[in-house]
């Protein structure tokens, strides 16, 4: 629970798992399950060994819901930080590199989306910023410049779809 839920580093994760179980507990006793029957509980795991391990449990448990809950994982993953490795269960970007490009350069010249830029090119906007393409189409932008003073969560846009 420490972990999943009182982090706040897996709130849209945890939501969309919750509505599988009876209760929030049942829910955090069938993970703790997990946990110990995968040999879990005495490893100190790093935070993307997390995402990663929630992801299994789920195709596990849910085989039917783990193309939502990854990219519930993503969403979750990208709203706290900008990592520059991707985990194993995201979607591949590589189909939407040129969209993402052409963001950017756009982004450069309008600043449609991202404030506080001023100064930062196309390529730097794109290190600073992330844009996702989830499984359903929608690209989300997350705008770590600008997040929110309690948990710190960059500041999301949905700017359309692929």
């Amino acid at each position: 629970m420490e972990v999943y839920y009182n982090s706040g580093q897996f709130p849209t994760s945890i939501r969309a798992l919750e509505k599988e179980f009876s209760s929030p507990f049942r829910m955090f006793e069938a993970l703790s399950g997990y946990y110990e029957e995968q040999g879990l509980l005495s490893v100190s795991h790093s935070r993307m060994a997390r995402y990663e391990i929630l992801y299994r449990f789920v195709c596990g448990s849910f085989p039917g819901r783990a193309e939502e809950m990854r990219d519930k994982l993503t969403y979750d993953l990208y709203l706290r930080e900008n990592v520059k490795s991707r985990p194993a269960f995201a979607l591949d970007q590589s189909p939407y590199k040129e969209i993402v490009k052409s963001f950017f350069i756009r982004e450069d010249a309008e600043r449609r989306f991202l404030s506080g830029y001023e100064g930062f090119d196309s390529r730097q906007l794109s290190k600073m910023a992330h844009l996702e393409v989830f499984g359903d189409g929608r690209m989300v932008l997350f705008d770590y410049r600008n997040r929110e003073p309690l948990f710190g969560n960059a500041a999301v846009s949905e700017i359309g779809r692929v």
